[in-house]
């Protein structure tokens, strides 16, 4: 169940039988089902892509992904030691305003994003150190 008490479908495992499509979710004309199916779909392709556009943020500051950067936390270098602590920093804000966003979607007060990329740009931005 989601926080409103409706049944949410995380997973689709009756055996023998497909999974639906979105058309024949949407056929049954059953507006709930529609906001499980689309949120089912949306957070299927959430989690990777906000962990790939963090990802990214570590890579263009030269880094492999952002566990490499996160790695010199305890550097004795000072400056990888900073750019780890300023990614750390940015990475918890960037996954608390996502969390926020979260509750506003599965409590419907904010509408299931249809592109992804809408959220990036919602996202705190990164300051590294000098």
């Amino acid at each position: 169940y989601d926080n409103l008490g409706n049944i949410v479908i995380d997973y689709w495992n009756v055996p023998g039988v497909p999974e639906p499509t979105y058309q024949e979710i949407m056929d049954l004309g059953t507006p709930q089902l529609e906001f499980q199916y689309n949120l089912r779909t949306f957070y299927l392709q959430f989690a990777p892509f906000i962990e790939n556009y963090i990802d990214s943020i570590a890579v263009a500051r030269g880094y492999g992904s952002s566990l490499y950067c996160l790695s010199y936390i305890n550097s004795s270098n000072t400056s990888w030691l900073e750019d780890a602590e300023a990614f750390n920093e940015w990475r918890d804000s960037v996954w608390v305003y996502i969390e926020a966003q979260q509750v506003l979607i599965d409590n419907q007060t904010r509408p299931i994003p249809t592109d992804l990329s809408e959220l990036t740009s919602e996202l705190p931005v990164i300051d590294w150190p000098d």
